[in-house]
Protein backbone atom coordinates (compact mmCIF):
# COMPACT_ATOMS: atom_id res chain seq x y z
CA UNK A 1 0.00 0.00 0.00
CA UNK A 2 1.63 3.24 -1.18
CA UNK A 3 -0.77 5.63 0.55
CA UNK A 4 0.65 7.10 3.74
CA UNK A 5 -1.42 8.50 6.53
CA UNK A 6 -0.27 11.83 7.98
CA UNK A 7 1.39 11.50 11.36
CA UNK A 8 1.32 13.81 14.34
CA UNK A 9 4.86 14.96 13.54
CA UNK A 10 4.01 16.56 10.23
CA UNK A 11 6.01 19.46 8.88
CA UNK A 12 3.25 21.91 9.88
CA UNK A 13 3.72 21.11 13.56
CA UNK A 14 7.32 22.35 13.66
CA UNK A 15 6.54 26.05 13.11
CA UNK A 16 3.96 25.89 15.91
CA UNK A 17 6.46 24.22 18.24
CA UNK A 18 9.07 26.83 17.35
CA UNK A 19 6.60 29.64 18.00
CA UNK A 20 5.67 28.23 21.42
CA UNK A 21 9.34 27.76 22.30
CA UNK A 22 10.14 31.32 21.21
CA UNK A 23 7.27 32.79 23.25
CA UNK A 24 8.31 30.93 26.40
CA UNK A 25 12.01 31.70 25.92
CA UNK A 26 11.46 35.40 25.24
CA UNK A 27 9.16 35.66 28.25
CA UNK A 28 12.02 34.45 30.43
CA UNK A 29 14.53 36.76 28.73
CA UNK A 30 12.32 39.79 29.36
CA UNK A 31 12.07 38.95 33.05
CA UNK A 32 15.85 38.70 33.36
CA UNK A 33 16.67 41.78 31.28
CA UNK A 34 14.12 43.97 33.06
CA UNK A 35 16.20 43.87 36.26
CA UNK A 36 12.93 44.07 38.17
CA UNK A 37 13.55 43.48 41.87
CA UNK A 38 10.33 41.47 42.23
CA UNK A 39 11.60 38.84 39.78
CA UNK A 40 15.18 38.91 41.06
CA UNK A 41 14.02 38.55 44.70
CA UNK A 42 11.41 35.93 43.71
CA UNK A 43 8.57 38.01 45.20
CA UNK A 44 6.55 38.68 42.02
CA UNK A 45 3.68 36.38 43.00
CA UNK A 46 3.24 37.96 46.42
CA UNK A 47 1.04 40.61 44.83
CA UNK A 48 0.29 39.24 41.36
CA UNK A 49 -2.87 37.34 42.31
CA UNK A 50 -4.41 40.43 43.90
CA UNK A 51 -3.52 42.82 41.07
CA UNK A 52 -4.11 40.80 37.89
CA UNK A 53 -6.63 42.18 35.42
CA UNK A 54 -9.20 39.40 35.66
CA UNK A 55 -8.67 37.47 38.89
CA UNK A 56 -10.20 34.04 38.85
CA UNK A 57 -12.21 32.47 41.66
CA UNK A 58 -9.10 30.83 43.14
CA UNK A 59 -6.95 34.00 43.03
CA UNK A 60 -7.75 34.92 46.64
CA UNK A 61 -6.68 31.47 47.84
CA UNK A 62 -3.48 31.60 45.78
CA UNK A 63 -2.73 35.04 47.21
CA UNK A 64 -3.02 33.60 50.74
CA UNK A 65 -0.42 30.89 50.05
CA UNK A 66 2.75 30.74 52.14
CA UNK A 67 5.48 33.09 50.82
CA UNK A 68 7.90 30.15 50.49
CA UNK A 69 5.50 28.42 48.08
CA UNK A 70 5.06 31.65 46.09
CA UNK A 71 8.84 32.13 45.81
CA UNK A 72 9.24 28.51 44.79
CA UNK A 73 6.61 29.07 42.10
CA UNK A 74 8.47 32.14 40.78
CA UNK A 75 11.72 30.17 40.68
CA UNK A 76 10.00 27.35 38.78
CA UNK A 77 8.58 29.86 36.31
CA UNK A 78 12.03 31.32 35.69
CA UNK A 79 13.56 27.88 35.21
CA UNK A 80 10.81 26.75 32.83
CA UNK A 81 10.97 29.92 30.79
Amino acid sequence: NCIRKPTGNSIGAWPVRFLLFKLMFMSGVVKIQANCPTWMNLTALEYHFATQCLPGPLAWHAHQAHPFFLRLSVAATCIIE
